[in-house]
């Protein structure tokens, strides 16, 4: 291996043996539980950090990865990388939880136990008061996740509107993976990762958070990975389309400063196509509208885009459109 790497246990590159013991490895195991380490090694290792960032959610859930690091420091303590995240394979780490925490490089244990205490009786002391939030006002109460109503209070007590784009740059910070829910996994987790212990610190956050993924000055590819997860956040997981009225709402809370024939866009969802948005012409639309001018003029019929982009052109010329508001894009 690399020096350095983070090594993971690799179902698909395994024996049959191997795969089976692993199988059998994860029925018992439980992230959750070892949250306070998890903290402590996301926070003082940064080759872990980076390499769970880049893996969850897009190639596996974070209990995954999770196991699939433990399992191979447990089986092959001699391989991995020397330091904090060694501490993995001891068996002092993974079954001290909750009273024997890890110790970070340069802190007492006595000082790093205060420090994990801080984060569960202020972030999850949070989450446990926006879940009940969530079930008082009928959501399943056997989900160990925020959801419906605790998104109102979460939003509250930030002082931000629902509607703000906010509330959609925070699941996906927390690498989310189901729609409208955050779970205590997740919201534990993400903010020991991105270094968050407190509702003021989060709110003095905020503006960072939104800059970097949704402001002006984000990248094409950071606001792009960002757009293509809304979809999956927003849309009922039953469905693998999104209503059009609800992707519009939404698209009106994600480009108002990216597209100036936005309200035309919308009027013709609303008014001309009026089915249900594919993943598909959701992120093409994107495209579309970093792409073509919206004059149209480098605008190609017989491209590869969506029938639906060809439509709104259609619509958008017929419509004639004032060429002041046309300037202005």
């Amino acid at each position: 291996p690399v020096a350095g790497e983070v090594l993971l246990f690799a179902p698909e590159r395994a024996t049959a043996k191997d795969r089976a013991e692993f199988d059998r490895y994860c029925a018992v195991f439980c992230a959750a539980a070892r949250q306070a380490d998890i903290a402590a090694i996301l926070e003082a290792d940064k080759s872990v950090a980076r390499r769970f960032e880049t893996c969850v959610p897009s190639e596996m859930t974070a209990e995954q990865f999770w196991a699939r690091l433990w399992f191979r420091k447990e089986r092959a303590p001699v391989a991995v990388p020397t330091g904090l995240c060694a501490q993995l394979a001891s068996p002092q780490s993974s079954s001290s939880y909750p009273d024997s925490p890890v110790v970070l490089p340069g802190m007492s244990p006595k000082s790093q136990g205060s420090r994990e205490r801080v984060v569960k009786s202020d972030m999850e002391v949070l989450f446990e008061r926006y879940k009940a939030a969530g079930v008082a006002e009928g959501g399943d109460d056997s989900a160990d996740a925020m959801q419906a109503a605790s998104f109102v209070t979460f939003a509250e007590e930030l002082r931000v509107d629902l509607e703000d784009v906010i509330m959609l740059v925070i699941p996906f910070k927390l690498h989310c993976t189901s729609s409208y829910r955050i779970t205590r996994e997740e919201w534990v987790l993400g903010w020991s990762r991105l270094g968050i212990r407190s509702l003021e610190e989060l709110k003095a956050a905020l503006p960072a958070l939104r800059a970097e993924v949704a402001g002006a000055a984000a990248s094409h590819e950071a606001f792009r990975a960002f757009y293509n997860f809304v979809f999956r956040f927003v849309k009922d997981p039953a469905q693998r389309c999104l209503d059009f009225q609800l992707a519009v709402d939404t698209w009106k809370v994600l480009l108002p400063e990216r597209y100036s024939l936005l309200d035309l866009w919308c009027q013709f969802i609303e008014t001309k196509h009026r089915k249900a948005i594919t993943a598909d012409q959701w992120s093409q639309f994107l495209e579309f509208i970093q792409v073509v001018d919206p004059h149209f003029t480098n605008y190609d019929v017989d491209g590869a885009w969506p029938v639906l982009m060809d439509d709104f052109v259609e619509f958008a010329k017929a419509s004639a459109v004032p060429s002041s508001t046309l300037a202005t894009a």
